[in-house]
């Protein structure tokens, strides 16, 4: 009886395929420039939120008080989606807009071209 009990609760669950939950988790190293502080980019960030509402996408700013020397001077920018497939339309509709410097994404391009420099950027899904 303890047998099936264990399987039943370790065993069962890990052989059955997990149901899928997947974030996609997009996480940017940036160092801000002269030209831009803090205020400036978590303004940047809530506009690049307002333009990508349709699709999901929010963000928020991580500000190291506490990190290995190299990293103490770094903002990291976090930003969250439903998935890769939601993650991908948002980026052709951003690049594709964005080629008119005065679209909406255009013009949030410019500013963080202004504000920012990517030090690294990475992607990441979740599972639950």
């Amino acid at each position: 009886m303890k047998t099936i009990l264990a399987v039943m609760l370790f065993g069962l669950p890990m052989g059955l395929p997990m149901v899928a939950h997947a974030d996609y988790i997009d996480f940017f190293e940036i160092k801000l420039t002269d030209a831009c502080k803090v205020s400036r980019e978590v303004q940047i960030a809530r506009d690049i939120d307002t333009w990508a509402a349709k699709y999901g996408y929010s963000t928020e700013l991580w500000i190291p008080i506490e990190a290995p020397s190299p990293h103490l001077g770094s903002v990291y920018w976090v930003a969250r989606i439903k998935d890769m497939a939601t993650f991908g339309k948002l980026v052709d509709s951003f690049a594709s807009e964005a080629q008119d410097a005065d679209s909406v994404a255009g013009k949030l391009l410019a500013r963080l071209s202004e504000c920012e420099m990517v030090l690294s950027r990475s992607g990441y899904t979740t599972r639950k």
